[in-house]
């Protein structure tokens, strides 16, 4: 979802009092359906600071750099499984320009 995010443009520095009551910023009655999860707000409110890192780091990982020194092998499975995911919606969207 956070990449979908990122990706449909959601930036809460952006959102103006309109946006942000159309969005579901504070809430809202009605559910609606994002990658087959229903939410009543505003998708950004759910994404964690750590999920914001590692779309971040996407951007290293796909230009070459790991954040640890050595090769593949030697990166946390946690991050390859992140770049894999953050990969995977990516292709699903087509839009990596977006992040």
């Amino acid at each position: 979802m956070a990449v979908w995010a990122i990706v449909n443009g959601l930036d809460c520095r952006k959102c103006n009092s309109q946006l942000k009551k159309v969005r579901g910023c504070e809430g809202r009655e009605e559910e609606i359906e994002i990658e087959g999860i229903k939410v009543n707000r505003c998708p950004m409110r759910m994404i964690t600071g750590k999920t914001m890192a590692y779309i971040e780091a996407y951007h290293a990982y796909r230009s070459g750099f790991l954040p640890n020194p050595g090769g593949w092998l030697d990166q946390p499975i946690k991050f390859l499984e992140a770049m894999r995911v953050i990969e995977g919606a990516m292709e699903r969207f087509g839009d990596e320009k977006s992040l």
